[in-house]
């Protein structure tokens, strides 16, 4: 997959929580865990965490498939 692919599919999975009634929790985004993205949803009851985690380098630089 590749990184326009990945960030399209970071904003759907993020968009079907928010469409079910989830919205960004900034109380609990500060920082980094050494991810690449992250966003904290919560609905008031629950906070889900939609995370990219990392890419190779030389995966992102010559085109090829990434990691997820």
């Amino acid at each position: 997959m590749k990184f326009e692919a990945i960030n399209k599919r970071f904003n759907e999975i993020a968009a079907s929580y928010m469409a079910n009634g989830y919205y960004i929790n900034a109380g609990t985004m500060s920082g980094s865990q050494g991810e690449i993205a992250h966003i904290d949803l919560t609905d008031g009851k629950e906070i889900i965490r939609i995370v990219v985690g990392h890419f190779m380098e030389e995966v992102i630089e010559y085109g090829a498939e990434g990691i997820e």
